[in-house]
């Protein structure tokens, strides 16, 4: 999602599947296609900022990774759809969505960041796939927001 675009702006925010229609048809918001992803437990950093108090966590980096296996080995767009990602990281909010509809997010620019690269294994026969892994820095956990009927909208 650009930076500047938010779903305070629209009608029904964030939970109602109008908003995020509107924002796509407005170029705003752009989905990748179907990826495996998974996202594990998060890291976190812990200080002791009192002598008689113990240890509290004061920071959390959590890290979604995923393989693009959309490859399009004719036209090459799932390249120019990550290169864009990549060189523009800094200008998009982040977003993901589960298979059950739901949405976390959004997490602001300089908040996240993308570690990307395309993957060829040792035969002909195992399909390209892009690699990734997205790093966020949040100290809370982010709860989703599910979207009925979001999942009708994805490419």
């Amino acid at each position: 999602m650009k930076c500047d675009a938010s779903f305070d702006d629209t009608p029904s925010g964030i939970s109602s599947v109008a908003s995020w229609e509107a924002l796509v048809t407005s170029g705003d918001l752009v989905f990748s296609g179907d990826i495996l992803g998974a996202k594990p437990k998060g890291s976190s950093t812990s200080l002791r900022t009192a002598s008689c108090s113990p240890e509290r966590v004061t920071a959390r980096v959590q890290t979604i990774t995923f393989k693009d296996y959309n490859a399009d080995l004719t036209s090459l767009a799932h390249y120019d759809f990550w290169i864009t990602i990549q060189e523009n990281f800094a200008a998009y909010k982040l977003l993901y969505i589960t298979c059950e509809g739901y949405a976390y997010g959004t997490f602001e620019n300089k908040t996240w960041s993308l570690d990307i690269d395309d993957v060829r294994e040792e035969t002909s026969e195992a399909p390209l796939y892009i690699d990734g892994s997205i790093t966020i820095t949040k100290l809370l956990m982010t709860k989703p927001v599910l979207v009925p009927g979001l999942l009708d909208i994805l490419p």
